[in-house]
């Protein structure tokens, strides 16, 4: 989904700037039918699935995914909200029965909540609600943005001279980057309090031979050699954005090529004979 969204922000990009017409207008295209494909298949298919197995591995993250403190049937899904740790409680707008839904299947179930579990297993319930649901946000802009962008280009082609939306294509490679990080956030703070789930305590993976001060050091040390990995591939990916894609007139044309298996197989004795003959020489 990446790929697609990177394809189709430099695409609208060149169309923006008036630059690489041909190639920009492919390049959209196909851009935004993947990307819409893609962030449909990432709601319906893959978010789905990957509901039900958190549920059926591990029903205490989904509950502080959701802010669920009491089990409860025809659980909602919350689209934005706030989770107040301390009154145990949480608001916002939700959809009801919906999260019964996508975990059991039926709007009936019961949904567990945080006080089916000791609250020494819970995670940090309003960080994690608000990376998820960032994610699940940002999921469901995807697929406004693909739909629309796929009616525009169905509608007399406007997607190339509606100059508002093509600058949302051009940002929104920022948007599904930010995205994937928050889905990386959910799984690592929902699985607190565990390095390995049920098994080992974060705690408890701490080595006895290392002080704050080398850790700091250290998680230093990775800070930086990402930001500087970070403003090489912004460098290199400026670069390459305005030189634009390489032009058919300086490709040099390759040599005649076999179009058959007979073809390919009777070059090889000559192209070994010619070999043999420099050799010689």
């Amino acid at each position: 989904m990446i790929g697609a969204a990177l394809v189709a922000s430099v695409s609208a990009f060149y169309v923006l700037k008036d630059r690489h017409a041909a190639f920009a207008r492919k390049g959209l295209t196909l851009g935004i039918w993947v990307f819409g494909v893609l962030a449909a298949l990432q709601a319906f298919v893959f978010g789905a699935n990957m509901a039900i197995s958190v549920t059926n591995n591990q029903p205490v993250k989904l509950a502080a995914m959701e802010g669920v403190w009491q089990s409860q049937e025809c659980a909602p899904m919350f689209l934005f909200g706030w989770v107040d740790e301390a009154a145990q409680t949480t608001t916002g707008v939700s959809i009801p029965c919906l999260l019964s839904f996508l975990a059991y299947q039926d709007i009936h179930a019961t949904v567990q909540g945080l006080d089916s579990f000791p609250s020494d297993v819970w995670a940090p319930v309003n960080l994690e609600f608000q990376v998820y649901h960032f994610m699940i946000d940002m999921g469901g802009l995807f697929m406004f943005i693909g739909g629309v962008a796929i009616l525009l280009w169905l509608w007399k082609r406007r997607l190339f001279t509606f100059r508002p939306f093509l600058w949302v294509l051009v940002l929104t490679i920022v948007l599904v980057e930010m995205a994937t990080i928050s889905g990386w956030w959910t799984a690592e703070i929902g699985r607190q309090p565990w390095v390995v789930w049920n098994e080992l305590r974060t705690a408890d993976a701490v080595s006895p031979n290392l002080d704050g001060g080398q850790v700091l050091a250290s998680l230093l040390m990775f800070a930086t050699l990402y930001a500087l990995l970070f403003a090489l591939f912004l460098f290199l990916l400026n670069r390459h954005i305005q030189e634009g894609p390489p032009s058919m007139d300086d490709q040099v044309p390759p040599e005649s090529l076999p179009d058959t298996l007979r073809e390919i197989f009777a070059h090889r004795p000559r192209a070994s004979a010619a070999g043999d003959a420099d050799v010689a020489g």
